[in-house]
């Protein structure tokens, strides 16, 4: 059995409120299989930056203040995904 890599059309949504260290682990492993990022942080208080930091420059990085929860983090996510999809 053959397996495809991924395409940076093939997005993955990461909704985030105050992450560990694992998140720069998963994101530089989906980075590496080629999937398009999209880290939503969702109003993770100041002391969470320096793992944001790590990984933001590599991803789609959405900031939504204050805390709003998943849901919403996702429905941002999705929306930042319908306008910047490619035809």
């Amino acid at each position: 059995m053959e397996t495809k890599s991924c395409t940076s059309r093939t997005y993955i949504l990461i909704p985030s409120y105050e992450p560990d260290e694992s998140l720069v682990t998963l994101v530089k492993r989906l980075k590496n299989e080629g999937f398009a990022v999209i880290l939503v942080n969702d109003g993770s208080s100041e002391k969470y930056d320096y793992i944001f930091n790590q990984v933001k420059d590599d991803v789609n990085y959405l900031v939504q203040r204050p805390n709003k929860g998943k849901g919403q983090a996702l429905r941002y996510g999705f929306s930042f995904a319908n306008l910047h999809q490619e035809p």
